[in-house]
């Protein structure tokens, strides 16, 4: 399972000790993700998709690759480079579709702007709004601490907004991998109209629209999110 922007392989912990104990569940970070230091020499999306190769590969088959926010951007690219690493592929309200109109995307492309945003999320004293704003369901502090110690640290968060624009959307070729698009019917960030534009690029795509969902179900639904990923494996 890949990760959004902004965050790392830690999202998930609320979610895998749901998972049937016989399944192999990895959640890697990727490099300038909180905790992982960034790595220079990655400067384009290919670079960041590659960096999973090694880590998919060793997973024995049949696989299934989820990706959520940026992570099923990250997973598309990777799919152009390698369209049979995957047996199944799996996307949580991905990142790409109308890039080309959407205001906040190109807010954070401007000089400085997602480093601010960067940290004031990771602020402290802003923590309860932040809290109020991401999330419906109480959550323990300790989660919510590393939570946004993961925006705070997140080096490439910028770096996303400018790989991820609507010329590299356009550069996509379809991927004929059997896949499934997964949407949250009350996700703000990334609104469920976004799903369709997907099926050109993922023509044996199934969507589905879960009604509770907003943008982070593993946090704030681990148990239903795992059923439902569980459904299609």
């Amino acid at each position: 399972m890949i990760h959004g922007n902004g965050g790392g392989g830690f999202r998930f912990s609320r979610a895998t000790p749901h998972f049937a104990p016989e399944l192999n569940v990895v959640t890697p970070t990727l490099p300038g993700f909180h905790p992982e230091p960034p790595d220079k020499s990655l400067k384009t999306l290919e670079d960041f998709a590659l960096c999973l190769s090694p880590i998919i590969e060793k997973q024995p088959r049949p696989r299934t690759v989820l990706g959520t926010g940026i992570g099923g951007s990250i997973l598309l690219e990777l799919l152009q480079h390698q369209p049979n690493i995957a047996d199944q592929l799996l996307f949580h309200a991905p990142v790409g579709a109308h890039l080309d109109r959407r205001l906040f995307p190109k807010i954070l492309k401007l000089p400085g702007v997602a480093r601010c945003a960067r940290a004031l999320i990771g602020l402290p004293l802003l923590r309860p709004l932040w809290t109020r704003l991401f999330f419906e369901s109480p959550l323990p502090e300790d989660f919510l601490h590393q939570f946004f110690l993961g925006y705070r640290d997140c080096r490439v968060f910028g770096k996303m907004f400018h790989l991820i624009d609507h010329r590299w959307w356009r550069s996509l070729s379809p991927v004929e991998t059997p896949a499934s698009i997964l949407w949250g019917a009350r996700e703000r960030l990334l609104t469920v109209d976004q799903k369709d534009p997907f099926l050109k690029i993922l023509p044996h795509a199934t969507t589905r629209v879960l009604p509770h969902w907003r943008h982070f179900p593993m946090i704030e639904q681990p148990e239903e999110f795992v059923k439902i990923v569980e459904e299609y494996l």
